[in-house]
């Protein structure tokens, strides 16, 4: 977790601002990761590690409220692992449709544009960009996703998944 939350981009993004410049320590991203696991248990947001096929984390993605009508999400991926947030936001937002949420939107600082595409790439409506006191009054987007319940037998999931090789078919 350390090698991660101190890439150039992930740590210019969370972490610069609140340690003064200094980088993030292994005491910090254990407190970090404690508190994803805690969350479960206070039900007040719902943290999911994203790990790589050997199990080393990867990235986080998270709800970030339990209001139903409309829950923030956030996340962060490593440079090494480009690819999989979009299918890992199409999940988030399958499995909030299903628990009951109505409508999930989402940040993003000004500039992050692999962010905004996945968010676009996943669904979501661009709603404009405001400044935000919360982050030191940088410019952020936002953005809308509304969400129905899924029922597996009448709607196909959102996920995107990779493609199966297509049986081989005689002549």
């Amino acid at each position: 977790m350390t090698t991660i939350a101190n890439e150039p981009v992930m740590y210019d993004a969370s972490y610069r601002r609140h340690l003064h410049g200094l980088p993030v320590t292994k005491e910090q991203a254990e407190r970090f990761l404690r508190w994803a696991s805690d969350t479960w248990r206070g039900t007040t947001q719902f943290a999911f590690l994203l790990l790589d096929p050997f199990e080393a984390l990867a990235g986080f993605i998270f709800i970030k409220s339990r209001d139903p009508e409309g829950a923030e999400i956030g996340y962060w991926l490593s440079a090494g692992h480009a690819g999989v947030m979009t299918n890992a936001v199409l999940a988030l937002a399958e499995a909030a449709g299903e628990a009951g949420f109505q409508a999930l939107w989402a940040r993003v600082q000004e500039g992050n544009v692999r962010s905004e595409a996945v968010l676009l790439r996943a669904g979501f409506t661009p709603l404009g960009v405001a400044p935000d006191p919360e982050k030191g009054h940088a410019l952020f987007s936002r953005y809308h996703l509304a969400l129905t319940a899924t029922n597996e037998a009448s709607q196909p999931s959102r996920v995107r998944r990779r493609a199966e090789r297509p049986e081989k078919v005689e002549p």
